[in-house]
């Protein structure tokens, strides 16, 4: 009975008469009923198998199967018992917990930790010896974006004004460098991981485009704020 609620139907015959085909309609990855039954066939027990399952009105759950395999005396398999469990909760808890290690609470952007990563990763796919490139292509830029004077909104106007401006300021970076890693560092800080950059002008025509969206102006609470950047460059 615990079974048949589990997955949203009203009675075992019920569920018995819709499924027939358990790969194909139980299974949101099909291949994964498949590799089940292969591990059961070469260890005769699995344990805590996770797959994610289609209930009866479409809605999907994760569901983590301990399953072992009854056999006669002559090895032939009679049956199959075993546990299952919804962990949908739990895993959507796991899923929040790495989602907040690695973003920032504010603005929604990565933070300092995952950035570093990050860039610690691109630094060591870095050829130790450069090869000879014929054209002036940079493998990417890194760019430190400091607001100027944001104390001054802080103190001003309270802490919520300047976290609405924060939150504006992450939103256009956001948007505007969708292809590159937009992080922010804490405080009125960001950083920026620009990759596959042709040239020099190119990275110049970037950063003015930037300059260019964070000096439009901000309108919060009814009231109009401008603000610039500095942003400092490593290649």
């Amino acid at each position: 009975p615990a079974f048949v609620r589990m997955f949203g139907y009203d009675s075992a015959e019920q569920l018995c008469a819709d499924i027939s085909n358990i790969e194909q309609q139980l299974f949101v990855e099909p291949q994964r009923r498949a590799e089940f039954m292969r591990l059961l066939e070469t260890q005769s027990e699995v344990q805590d198998f996770e797959y994610q399952a289609r209930c009866r009105d479409n809605t999907v759950i994760w569901v983590n199967e301990t399953t072992w395999t009854v056999r006669d005396s002559n090895g032939q398999v009679r049956y199959y018992e075993g546990i299952i469990e919804d962990v949908t909760q739990r895993k959507m808890i796991e899923e929040k917990l790495r989602y907040d290690a690695t973003h920032d609470q504010l603005t929604g952007l990565l933070n300092r930790s995952a950035f570093t990563s990050y860039l610690s990763e691109a630094l060591l796919r870095l050829p130790a010896v450069p090869a000879k490139i014929a054209d002036d292509s940079i493998e990417f830029a890194v760019l430190f974006v400091d607001l100027d004077r944001f104390k001054i909104v802080n103190d001003s106007m309270g802490h919520l004004i300047g976290d609405k401006l924060l939150t504006e300021i992450a939103h256009r970076l956001n948007y505007h460098c969708k292809e590159d890693l937009v992080a922010r560092f804490g405080g009125d800080e960001f950083a920026l991981m620009l990759e596959k950059i042709p040239n020099l002008f190119n990275l110049e025509q970037r950063l003015q485009t930037i300059q260019q969206y964070l000096r439009e102006p901000y309108i919060l609470r009814n009231q109009t704020f401008n603000t610039t950047a500095s942003i400092g460059i490593a290649l």
